[in-house]
């Protein structure tokens, strides 16, 4: 179950917004505030989609006051209870800083958790962080080895990724036929408007562009893929004031 679907159970938000008239706003508040509470005392006897919930709606200030440092209380508690998500969601908070709380090391130990839970998106972002040196020493060999769990785990783009570093060596020794096999399996795994998305970045590149524009256009597009994990989790608000503003 994702961690925007365990928020609208535990808090019940799209009935509330669907449900409550203007005239009850105070007690659609008390029900949120109850929820709120039910899913806290859920948590504290271990149920961990309660705890990825309370942890959710600190982190994106749903009915409550945005909080950094509770979003990390609490998605902490889930990952100990083997929730993959915030394992990587945890990682996301100590390298960005939010809420004051950059830890390169901490965010090191909690993408490498959800890396081993099996999370293929924090496979490829942890390696990611090896491969251009984001809260890391960079070191191409360990960014090979997660984008290769990444692959494993049928995630497209790190074996596209991997493909790149059998094609030009890095970490890995370079092999055109093995870049040529990453490639096409990072392609079946790919949606068609993922595969549209990849051919339609790669095509609008400047061919002529120089080597140190070739190297910041790198960095801006790895930036972005460092950035999904983010949005993905923001895709929740998103939502909730899509279904509140259906015109």
């Amino acid at each position: 179950m994702s961690l925007l679907s365990r928020s609208l159970i535990a808090f019940g938000l799209l009935l509330v917004s669907f449900a409550s008239p203007l005239g009850t706003a105070v007690a659609a508040n008390n029900a949120d505030e109850s929820s709120l509470k039910e899913a806290t005392t859920k948590c504290l006897l271990q149920d961990r989609d309660a705890c990825a919930s309370v942890g959710m709606a600190y982190y994106l200030g749903q009915n409550v006051a945005q909080n950094y440092s509770l979003a990390t209380e609490y998605l902490t508690l889930a990952c100990d209870l083997q929730d993959s998500d915030c394992c990587g969601l945890v990682g996301w908070i100590y390298l960005r800083g939010l809420g004051g709380t950059q830890n390169n090391e901490l965010a090191v130990k909690f993408y490498d958790k959800a890396c081993a839970l099996q999370n293929n998106f924090a496979c490829r972002s942890f390696g990611t962080m090896y491969l251009r040196g984001y809260g890391v020493s960079p070191n191409h060999a360990l960014a090979a080895k997660y984008f290769a769990q990444s692959c494993e785990l049928q995630y497209g783009p790190a074996c596209i990724d991997l493909a790149r570093m059998y094609e030009q060596g890095q970490g890995v020794e370079q092999n055109e036929s093995t870049a040529a096999e990453y490639y096409a399996k990072g392609m079946g795994f790919m949606t068609q408007e993922e595969r549209r998305k990849f051919f339609n970045e790669h095509l609008s590149q400047n061919q002529n562009a120089s080597p140190k524009q070739e190297e910041l256009q790198q960095l801006q597009r790895d930036m972005e893929v460092l950035r999904e994990f983010n949005l993905e989790s923001e895709f929740g608000r998103n939502v909730l004031q899509i279904q509140s503003n259906p015109n």
